[in-house]
């Protein structure tokens, strides 16, 4: 079930999923989505959480033999290697017309890091984006540098599709099973690691309250960007 909330006509159509999504599912229906708005439909925003599978995008490397006994793998369209979503993770898919004004793939991935950096803050926490890496970053409980939340995009004829993942509260094993997104030497956390103990349908409503338009208005020649 769905939930469908839209306030302004001309603002993107928002939708919330109540449980776990298929990931295979979801992307069924976002590929189709898409073919809609490159039609002339409204954009919309999908937030939901994903039943536990590992992902494998294009830049595949090692991660393109990677099986599991219990969870499910799936190679999808989007950039980057390999990555875990599951229950606990906050899943935003903006699929979002770029064609009118802002056909900037840069200034679109510092607008996904800029709401992610919002929607952690309204948790308490303080994060930013990095420069060489792309994804959101945190102070983790050692003090070291780690990783709560992954960007990874997919554009076709400047209509976006994939997004971005949060870690609010999953379980953080199977992270420990790869190198996530390929990036050696850096951990992983979650607003839960951090001593911030929130619901994920409290994450999603921030996710929307703290939502704002994106207005960059140059142009890239980037089709997809992985997640990181």
């Amino acid at each position: 079930m769905l939930k469908k909330n839209n306030t302004e006509k001309s603002a993107p159509v928002w939708r919330f999923f109540q449980g776990p999504q298929p990931y295979e599912e979801t992307l069924v229906a976002m590929a189709a989505k898409a073919r809609d708005i490159k039609a002339g439909a409204d954009s919309e925003i999908w937030v939901l959480e994903h039943a536990s599978v590992f992902t494998v995008g294009t830049s595949l490397g090692e991660a393109a033999s990677f099986s599991h006994p219990s969870i499910p793998v799936v190679h999808t369209g989007r950039g980057g290697k390999i990555t875990y979503h599951g229950p606990g993770m906050l899943i935003v898919y903006p699929l979002l017309n770029l064609r009118p004004h802002h056909q900037d793939i840069r200034a679109y991935i510092q607008w996904l890091e800029a709401w992610m950096t919002r929607i952690v803050s309204a948790c308490g926490v303080l994060a930013w984006g990095h420069e060489e890496r792309i994804g959101l970053w945190v102070n983790g409980p050692s003090g070291a540098e780690e990783k709560i939340g992954a960007i990874g995009v997919r554009v076709s004829q400047w209509v976006t599709t994939h997004g971005f993942a949060l870690n609010v509260c999953p379980n953080m094993q199977p992270f420990t099973e790869i190198v996530a997104c390929g990036l050696k030497g850096f951990g992983v956390t979650s607003l839960e690691r951090l001593g911030k103990h929130e619901a994920v349908e409290q994450v999603k409503r921030y996710a929307q309250e703290t939502f704002e338009p994106l207005t960059s208005s140059t142009t890239s020649s980037t089709s997809v960007r992985p997640l990181t």
